[in-house]
């Protein structure tokens, strides 16, 4: 009898010992799993990569390597020391010294010359000067460029951006928002004090009588707009533009009823993006937050990502508890059934996956308030992973009291079904790293694609070219 119960003893020790092993051989590669994951996600790669602000400035200067990517740039940093200029932080002597550095050279399209009249019109207006003075001043720049090129060439430093930070390391979708993010709105308060001081002068010059200047400065100011509506950008900047052409067009278009046409569309086309981006919800894995441009791939890489920490958080809490009462689960005692405690342990590890895709389908707003918490506070910090860890609590301790017939001590059953919830659930998580990486794949994807058409994306190609094609058919 006693020879018996030291090999079921033996037995016993074995197959919690194997379980162990298991769950240690299935927990590495479901980690790396994990672990590749997040390094991935767009958050965290772009933290990772892209902190240091040195790093940021290696890549676009890598990416000013076509002409257009350094016209665009240029034409950035005029705009940027205008806008410092009106803020007070430049004198008009080191403003035209840094507009004789940034746009020397720059041939690819006129708008180097209208920023040169915007830092002759700020001037003259800090110096008081008088009406015709002024028009005197900027008539070089305006006349002539009636029907020029205005482009702003984003566009070519966007593409050049992205595919900078796509070498590094990033995914397509992130390489974009990343983007346009570094290239900033510099662009958007030239243009705002620009046109307001052409409209200005345009009144003026029509108190005066000169019309022929009138109609100079109205159709370079109207040209302009019009072709920073229409060309490829940043969202944000077409539809100030958009909004600035609308006001214009309703204050003095012509003729009448086409410019009333093409300003009503203008203004619904600027709403519909407005109500479409209020609507959505916050991509919180980006690497800048803001409504996502592609929703649903959004939505199934934010789930996929709860799942796994959700997942993670009860494998470090069953795999500590099984470590913790390893000298109890090891020790022979009686010979107690521990494959029923291992499954009963299984079994936990299934209800508490089963529970976070339950919880993170019904709490998707608490969800995204975690991914969002800094634990700044204790208030601040995640609330699903303790709900996880007191989950697989309370499951581990359920499944050990009703094995409790079974022989063995009670510290015995806890760490029996604890190596068998841990064993599932690093089963499990694995399963669910996977997934998560494919879905991280497929956002990548859907975010690079509406990133590089994101007025389409959130309007639709028919909608978007639709309200424009009264636009594109007018020439001021």
């Amino acid at each position: 009898m006693k020879a018996k119960r030291t090999r079921t003893s033996g037995t016993r020790r074995r197959l919690s010992l194997a379980i162990c092993v298991a769950a240690i051989v299935v927990t590495l590669p479901a980690g790396c799993a994990t672990l590749r994951f997040w390094r991935a996600v767009p958050k965290i790669a772009v933290q990772a990569r892209f902190f240091p602000r040195a790093e940021q400035q290696a890549a676009y200067r890598r990416a000013l390597r076509s002409p257009q990517a350094v016209a665009a740039y240029r034409f950035l940093q005029a705009s940027r020391a205008l806008t410092a200029a009106a803020m007070g932080r430049a004198t008009p002597a080191q403003l035209e010294t840094q507009l004789d550095q940034v746009l020397a050279g720059t041939t690819a399209s006129q708008l180097g010359r209208l920023q040169r009249a915007a830092a002759r019109l700020w001037e003259l207006h800090q110096a008081g000067a008088p009406p015709d003075q002024r028009w005197t001043a900027v008539r070089p720049y305006l006349e002539g460029i009636e029907r020029g090129d205005f482009a702003h060439l984003l566009d070519d430093l966007l593409a050049a951006l992205t595919r900078e930070y796509g070498a590094a390391g990033l995914g397509p979708g992130t390489a974009c928002t990343l983007a346009q993010w570094a290239v900033g709105h510099d662009h958007g308060p030239f243009l705002q004090r620009f046109v307001g001081d052409l409209d200005e002068m345009i009144a003026q010059r029509r108190h005066a009588g000169d019309t022929a200047a009138a109609r100079t400065c109205r159709t370079v100011r109207n040209r302009l707009l019009r072709q920073w509506v229409l060309d490829p950008g940043p969202p944000t900047l077409r539809l100030l533009a958009a909004d600035l052409l609308a006001d214009t067009l309703e204050r003095d278009g012509a003729p009448r009823e086409q410019a009333q046409a093409i300003a009503a569309n203008l203004r619904q086309w600027r709403n519909r993006y407005r109500a479409e981006i209020a609507r959505r919800p916050l991509d919180v894995l980006a690497a800048y937050q803001k409504p996502a441009l592609a929703p649903r791939a959004s939505q199934t890489l934010t789930t996929r990502a709860a799942l796994t920490v959700w997942l993670a958080v009860a494998l470090a809490v069953a795999a500590l508890l099984t470590i913790g009462l390893a000298p109890w689960l090891f020790r022979a005692i009686a010979p107690p059934n521990d494959r029923r405690m291992f499954l009963a342990g299984a079994a936990a590890a299934i209800v508490v996956a089963v529970g976070g895709i339950l919880w993170i389908a019904l709490r998707p707003d608490l969800i995204r308030a975690d991914f969002r918490a800094d634990c700044s506070a204790l208030r601040y910090c995640p609330v699903s992973p303790l709900v996880a860890a007191l989950l697989v609590l309370v499951l581990i301790a359920v499944a050990s009291r009703l094995t409790r017939k079974t022989a063995g001590g009670r510290a015995h059953r806890l760490g029996a079904v604890a190596a068998g919830t841990w064993l599932m659930l690093a089963v499990t998580l694995w399963g669910a790293a996977i997934a998560a990486e494919a879905a991280r794949r497929d956002y990548e994807r859907a975010t690079a694609a509406a990133c590089n058409a994101p007025l389409a994306a959130l309007l639709g190609e028919t909608q978007a070219t639709s309200l424009l094609a009264p636009l594109r058919a007018w020439q001021p």
